[in-house]
């Protein structure tokens, strides 16, 4: 039986990843009003992404019948002039649930709560995608720069990234 301290951890998880699938929307909703339909496209698939993510830890805390918490989400707003700034706030999103993930696998590993480990690992790795995939957007955005046409490239490039990892 899962203890509550992990449950808790769990429940935690669960709200950072319905939190994580408003954030995408709302950035989507930034993106669409910018007419970048590349940008659009990508954010809109890691919402969907992370809505999947929260279903993952649902499922699972339903499984062992333990207690399922859905907290209120804070609503996303998103003040930057630019696309370099969405995606430095959304990455510092992502550092937060890998925080919220470490911590649970510290907690599970403290209690030797094997499942709950083994359950968190699928998160680790995710995550480590997630701010590797983040870096490398901010990455590519800097080296596009910021001339008249840096936008275009920008959205083209997230367009053909989300292309990559639908077909992958």
């Amino acid at each position: 039986m899962t203890s509550e301290t992990l449950v808790t951890a769990l429940n935690r998880l669960l709200n950072a990843d319905l939190q994580a699938h408003q954030n995408y929307l709302a950035a989507a909703a930034w993106a669409s009003e910018k007419n970048l339909d590349g940008v659009l496209e990508f954010l809109l698939d890691h919402a969907k992404e992370e809505l999947g993510h929260a279903m993952k830890t649902f499922e699972f805390l339903d499984d062992n019948d333990a207690r399922i918490t859905i907290d209120a989400i804070e609503k996303p707003v998103y003040r930057v002039n630019d696309v370099t700034g969405l995606f430095r706030e959304i990455a510092a999103h992502e550092v937060k649930v890998t925080k919220i993930i470490n911590e649970g696998v510290e907690l599970a590993q403290a209690e030797h709560d094997h499942e709950v480990f083994a359950f968190l690992q699928w998160f680790v790795n995710e995550q480590h995608e997630e701010e590797a995939l983040f870096r490398s957007i901010l990455d590519r955005i800097e080296l596009v720069g910021d001339g008249p046409q840096a936008l275009y490239f920008v959205d083209r490039e997230l367009h053909e990234l989300t292309e990559k990892r639908k077909a992958s």
